[in-house]
């Protein structure tokens, strides 16, 4: 069987890498053709080396315009030629670009992972527009948008970005064996001596992209400067580069400029193997950002059992928990968040029970597995409607076209063969049973409109003393139950099919008065023309019940297609030439339906 192709889209390799590549392996694992793609770069080998192909398109995480047209095209030309069947995008830049260049490619499912709006309130009116625009559009190419925190859920309905039905709360989650602080031991130590911190320091520390306003680094240093003021045995460990293309990055230079340069220790970006250990360092991670999405290093931090200071801020407010696991400040407010880094360091039971209740919420909440097993469900949810969504399509031309060209064809073709077996049956009736040698009767149609049903006669017409027809049983002849058998009384039903009151194939027109018993449901078999035959003739026929002969209806109407009529047909003459199912059994003929659930009383 071919492995459904799937496609992750993010702007740099390093995204990938440490961000999704246990995603993507687990959906690998799941049985998915996974594909990586981002910009080239050094990270590239460990993606591949997991077993995830890689595919390299240059994309920039500023906004250029002609470079991104490049992009958009590059993508497109990708996706037309890979075939993927879901393309599932990540960050602004890929989202709005790798989700046009799907839906242009036809590519049948596209699903976004939102891990933060890039516009936010402290925006400029102008720009924040801008940006409300672009996520618009990129959502009108969305199946499903995936956002890791709720908050940004209320943020998209109420600016319109997309429909409440579209966007779903996903979270975010980390792999809770690596970050865990029972596995380090001794790393903690050998890990402060190998930076040259003191065993016994307190430790403040950062994790993320030096960037000024994005992750408020410049208010971490303003903190810090406050903190060494009343404390000179403060550390500072600080893990990650300058936000380099960015106006707001910053350099760890200035340091120096705060007065804390010799109390900080700036280690540059680390692989995620390296990072428990760096955390198991820290006393107190603190996170001074503008806004986030759902901050791995709050959780990746929680999980080691260090308490976390972040500012009040979207995204912070998901993985923080008040009072529980850490502190929150307000954006902006320097000295309550050195009152609050303080507090923390300083208070060794407070620390030590948000350290508890740290490791506590990320067993319980950032689970990654949580997270992979959500996005493979959205997968099959999305592959089950899509499936759905082409059968109905194919299901209404053929309806709409190829199912009466193939009526016209058949039935006409078998009036002309048939016709000698056609005069034979009608005289033997004519002699056997007397006149009128045909049966007609009026039955419903499509959307219920009646039409007059013609059939060989099978039944005497004899009456008891009072006048009254005798029970079927009495007036069903031997020569009545061959013609049923054989299903030659059918036979003049092909002048229906012709004039297009039935179909060859469809549910069994029966009494008028059924209608008003009919469940919702149940009538909806009446949504398609009746047919001489159908599935559920082909599956027990008169021996079913009348609720499994109605399920059984109602699958075809769901599911008509070219195939299935061909093989209904086939099936009919296999059973038609074995005579099977006839009647139910202590039946002459199929009781009356009295409505669901009650009992069949009298023939018909």
């Amino acid at each position: 069987m071919k492995r459904i192709k799937v496609a992750h889209i993010t702007t740099v390799d390093q995204s990938l890498r440490y961000l999704l590549l246990n995603q993507l392996c687990s959906i690998r694992e799941a049985g998915y053709d996974v594909a990586g793609i981002s910009s080239a770069g050094p990270e590239v080998a460990e993606i591949e080396a997991a077993g995830i192909r890689h595919i390299a398109v240059p994309m920039s995480r500023n906004f250029t315009p002609l470079a991104d047209l490049a992009a958009l095209w590059r993508l497109y030309s990708l996706m037309r030629r890979e075939r993927f069947t879901i393309v599932h995008t990540h960050n602004p830049k890929p989202g709005l670009l790798g989700q046009m260049a799907a839906r242009m490619a036809g590519v049948p499912v596209v699903v976004n992972t939102l891990h933060g709006f890039y516009f936010h309130d402290h925006m400029r009116p102008q720009a924040r527009r801008f940006y409300i625009i672009l996520e618009k559009i990129a959502a009108l190419c969305s199946d499903v948008i995936l956002s890791q925190n709720s908050e940004d859920i209320e943020v998209a309905v109420r600016e319109d970005v997309c429909p409440p039905g579209k966007i779903k709360y996903l979270g975010n989650g980390i792999d809770l064996s690596v970050f865990d602080l029972a596995q380090i031991g001794e790393k903690r130590a050998r890990k402060r001596q190998e930076l040259g911190i003191p065993e016994n320091a307190r430790v403040v520390g950062f994790v993320g992209r030096l960037a000024a306003r994005r992750k408020g680094f410049l208010d971490f240093l303003r903190a810090g400067q406050c903190i060494v003021e009343r404390d000179p045995g403060i550390r500072f460990l600080i893990v990650g580069e300058p936000d380099h293309g960015k106006p707001d990055a910053v350099e760890p230079s200035t340091a120096k400029e705060y007065g804390i340069w010799e109390h900080c220790h700036f280690v540059g970006q680390r692989p995620n193997a390296e990072l428990p250990s760096l955390y198991a360092a820290m006393d107190v991670l603190v996170l001074p950002s503008l806004f986030e999405g759902m901050p791995r290093v709050v959780m990746e931090a929680s999980a080691m059992g260090v308490p976390v200071v972040a500012t009040d801020v979207k995204g912070n407010r998901e993985a923080v928990e008040a009072g529980a696991n850490g502190l929150l400040v307000p954006l902006g407010d320097v000295q309550a968040l050195a009152d609050a880094i303080l507090a923390v360091l300083t208070d060794v039971a407070l620390a030590k029970r948000m350290g508890e209740q740290g490791r506590r919420l990320a067993l319980e909440r950032f689970d990654e597995r949580l997270v992979f097993n959500k996005i493979k469900a959205e997968y099959a949810d999305l592959l089950r409607a899509r499936e759905a969504m082409t059968r109905q399509r194919r299901s209404a031309l053929y309806s709409k076209f190829g199912k009466r060209l193939l009526d016209i064809t058949i039935s006409a073709a078998l009036l002309v063969v048939l016709a000698p077996v056609f005069a034979l049956v009608a005289m033997l009736v004519r002699l056997l049973l007397g006149s009128p040698v045909l049966f007609r009767q009026q039955r419903p149609g499509k959307r219920r409109r009646p039409f007059t049903l013609v059939k060989f006669r099978t039944m005497t017409d004899e009456r008891d003393a009072r006048g009254k027809l005798l029970p079927d049983d009495k007036r069903l002849t031997a020569f009545g139950r061959f013609l049923r058998s054989a299903s030659l009384d059918e036979l003049p039903e092909l002048w229906n099919v012709l004039k297009g009151d039935m179909s060859l194939v469809g549910p069994r027109p029966l009494l008028m008065q059924y209608l008003s018993r009919y469940t919702p449901e149940q009538m909806r078999r009446h949504e398609v023309k009746p047919g001489i035959t159908g599935w559920a003739q082909v599956n027990g026929r008169n021996a079913l019940s009348w609720e499994h002969k109605f399920a059984l209806d109602l699958w075809y109407v769901e599911r008509q297609s070219l195939a299935l009529d061909l093989r209904i047909l086939l099936l009919t003459l296999k059973q038609v030439l074995g005579r099977q199912s006839i009647s139910l059994e202590g039946h002459a003929t199929m009781p009356e339906f009295m409505g669901s659930g009650q009992p069949p009383e009298g023939g018909a």
